[in-house]
């Protein structure tokens, strides 16, 4: 949830994630559940919720922590920002979410969001919603506020786009890039860690292509890795949704 990128390719785009957590944290196979918009993949968290989901109806979301700043934590909170993401699902537009989801008493967040034509970064501050529509034909990079100050996100954004100039955008090479990210330091670097106290646990990435998903999560901590495809319904584009 601390660094994502989105990466437009040839059939379609990649949304991947480094995961940077508690490494006491367990995590969940990759599961598959049916919701209003068809049914979803994601990984899941001990609490059932992700932070990277896909849908049959050919959207994809992606969450971290904080908005801009680094926030006060205010616990408890109505709902974890996870179990907020599969909520997403149950609109039909992102509009739609943004607008009528009761964001009150939910922490600070960014979420990356690639709907069937448009790719947008919304934030929730706390307070106020924050919505910037981007540009689905060139790569985008974010770090987390609540673990890297504005100068370390910029130092991370420059090294992946070195990187980034040097490769052809797919699977294997966005992974090779989120895992080997050096900065000289552990606790910035891509993959990273905080003398075990917070740590990069997992990097899940998630494929785009014509008529599909591919999500493959890896396990950085045991060492697994699994992979699971989700069909894009063309039925469900065209679905009329109840108001």
């Amino acid at each position: 949830m601390c660094l994502v990128s989105y990466s437009p390719t040839e059939k379609g785009f990649i949304l991947c994630s480094n995961r940077d957590e508690s490494p006491r944290r367990s995590l969940s196979p990759l599961q598959i559940f049916e919701n209003k918009s068809g049914n979803m993949l994601c990984p899941v968290d001990t609490k059932g919720g992700s932070w990277i989901i896909c849908s049959a109806d050919g959207r994809a979301i992606c969450i971290l922590n904080g908005a801009f700043t680094i926030h006060k934590r205010k616990p408890p909170y109505r709902i974890s920002r996870g179990l907020m993401m599969k909520a997403y699902f149950n609109y039909e537009t992102t509009s739609q979410f943004i607008h009528k989801f009761d964001f009150s008493n939910i922490e600070p967040f960014t979420m990356i969001i690639r709907d069937v034509k448009s790719l947008y970064e919304f934030r929730w501050d706390g307070r106020y919603r924050h919505i910037q529509h981007l540009t689905i034909d060139a790569l985008h990079i974010w770090s987390s506020c609540t673990l890297y100050t504005p100068e370390v996100q910029e130092e991370r954004e420059r090294l992946y786009r070195e990187k980034y100039k040097t490769i052809k955008a797919n699977a294997e090479t966005i992974f090779d890039i989120q895992r080997n990210g050096n900065l000289g330091d552990e606790g910035i670097n891509f993959v990273m860690n905080r003398e075990d106290r917070v740590a990069t646990i997992s990097i899940t990435v998630l494929e785009k292509t014509e008529g599909k998903f591919q999500l493959t999560h890896h396990d950085l901590r045991n060492g697994g890795e699994e992979s699971r495809f989700l069909d894009i319904e063309v039925s469900s584009l065209q679905r009329t949704w109840p108001q």
